[in-house]
């Protein structure tokens, strides 16, 4: 029996006067050396670190994404009560909040317990009790009702 190397690494024996292969034997072993096996390992190695960052792009994003159009309500509503109301206004402001308006209250009277322009309420969005670091849409409506005088006809 005669063997026949081809081109394509298959092994085939022969039969001598025979026209076709006796039998075809496939066999391919390759062995990778040391410098294969780092590439490989570094491709892999690279394709994992650019997934990775991919991923945490996506995540730090998504995470701003849902922080967009919120603001972070700066006191609670016990504590904004007293104080003067451009104070508060301008705490809203400071905090994000952009759709702020005030309203007198002409309540007082003699103005022992209250003085002209402290804090009676404040509401957002109609919620008047709130903790600090609530969050809300920056667009959400804040109505800082405030004590004064009534006015004199």
């Amino acid at each position: 029996m005669a063997k026949n190397n081809f081109e394509e690494g298959i092994n085939a024996d022969y039969e001598i006067g025979a026209e076709e292969p006796a039998e075809e034997v496939a066999e391919f072993k390759v062995k990778e050396s040391g410098e294969v096996k780092q590439a490989k390992k570094k491709k892999r190695s690279r394709k994992v670190k650019a997934f990775a960052i991919l991923l945490l792009i996506v995540v730090v994003g998504a995470a701003a994404f849902l922080r967009i159009g919120k603001a972070t309500v700066p006191d609670s509503s016990n504590a904004l009560k007293g104080q003067n109301y451009s104070d508060v206004v301008k705490q809203f402001k400071k905090a994000g909040f952009v759709n702020i308006d005030t309203e007198a209250q002409p309540d007082i009277v003699i103005g022992l317990l209250v003085s002209d322009g402290d804090v009676a309420e404040v509401a957002i969005d109609g919620k008047t009790s709130f903790d600090e670091g609530d969050k809300f849409s920056r667009s959400a409506e804040v109505i800082v009702r405030y004590h004064t005088y009534p006015e004199d006809d």
